[in-house]
């Protein structure tokens, strides 16, 4: 009577040291060994309850981590690898099986990974540093996070190191910074040319009409100039904002064309282009912004001006097909 419930209750004692947390322990009596037995049931289901939360929290990180853009590397007081998630395996060229619980500069030949571990574990602190890595798709430029990870007495047990690809967003900051300077270079011109105009009129009292009419004709160009620039400008921060306007306004397609048409005559005549226009009688009605519409004409025409070759020939043709205005632009040049 007194060994059976103690071999039952040591028999599931060893069962939930094993990790069996559904064991119980039948209760065949209300005396102190019907006690024990029930606070062991208790026990062990409170330990499976928390097991059981252990694991979903454990599973709900492990996918967070998995579906994370970044990479993600974890590694123990000894720099061995405790956890490492899909980004982070492709940049540092590394396979899961391979690599958990060994030491990660056993496991990668990047230095800088290396070294922003080794320096987070012995300071305990965070450390950031942005490197280059080369992988098949060509360099990467990752910037590196580390940060320490305590044991309850405050002693560093490890540390998660985080890998962000920004290759992406350094070339765009290069690109913007290049477009700023051009964007400069583009705006600096015809306000030079502007004051260099305004000056010699104010200087020059005595200037003859037919030569200050020329500086304000040249004026007026270079404003114009001006003015497309910074409406160029203005269109690109509509797109890259992703803004859409409703085409709700009709203009006349021959107007935008003819327009474009004797802006340009002048350009045509210094290579002695054979310049030419050709709209239809009628009216061409087009749903959209004029400005936008002359922009893309404008580009086409002068293309074509520039690309001819001297004594060259140069036309523009609109006509209309069905519900469709067709624009061509004809040139000899190498196009």
């Amino acid at each position: 009577r007194i060994s059976r419930p103690i071999r039952a209750i040591q028999d599931a004692v060893h069962r939930v040291g094993a990790g069996d947390f559904t064991q119980r322990v039948p209760i065949e009596s209300d005396d102190e060994f019907g006690d024990m037995a029930r606070s062991f049931n208790e026990m062990s289901r409170q330990l499976q309850e928390r097991m059981d939360t252990i694991l979903r929290d454990r599973n709900k990180l492990l996918a967070v981590l998995g579906g994370m853009v970044e990479g993600v590397v974890a590694v123990d007081a000894d720099e061995r690898i405790l956890h490492i998630n899909r980004v982070a395996m492709g940049i540092l060229g590394l396979s899961r099986e391979d690599c958990i619980g060994e030491p990660i500069w056993e496991m990668t030949r990047v230095l800088d990974v290396i070294e922003v571990v080794g320096r987070c574990l012995k300071t305990g602190t965070p450390v950031s540093h942005e490197m280059q890595v080369k992988v098949d798709a060509g360099d990467l430029n990752v910037e590196l996070y580390a940060s320490p990870m305590h044991e309850g007495d405050g002693a560093v047990a490890g540390a998660v190191l985080v890998l962000h690809d920004v290759t992406r967003l350094r070339k765009l900051q290069v690109v913007r910074q290049d477009f700023v300077a051009n964007a400069s270079h583009e705006l600096k011109t015809p306000l030079a040319a502007i004051r260099g105009l305004v000056e010699t009129l104010i200087d020059d009292r005595d200037i003859p009409d037919d030569k200050r009419l020329q500086f304000l004709t040249r004026i007026r160009t270079q404003s114009h100039r001006l003015s497309n620039l910074v409406a160029d400008l203005l269109a690109l921060s509509r797109l890259e904002q992703g803004h859409r306007r409703m085409l709700s306004k009709t203009d006349d397609f021959r107007t935008v064309v003819q327009e474009v048409y004797e802006d340009l005559e002048a350009k045509a005549a210094s290579k002695q282009l054979t310049f030419s226009c050709r709209v239809p009688p009628g009216e061409v009605p087009i749903r959209g912004e004029s400005s936008e519409f002359r922009q893309i004409v404008e580009n086409l025409v002068d293309n074509a001006l520039k690309y001819t070759p001297e004594t060259g020939h140069v036309e523009i043709q609109l006509s209309v097909e069905g519900e469709s205005a067709v624009l061509h632009v004809c040139d000899d040049g190498p196009g």
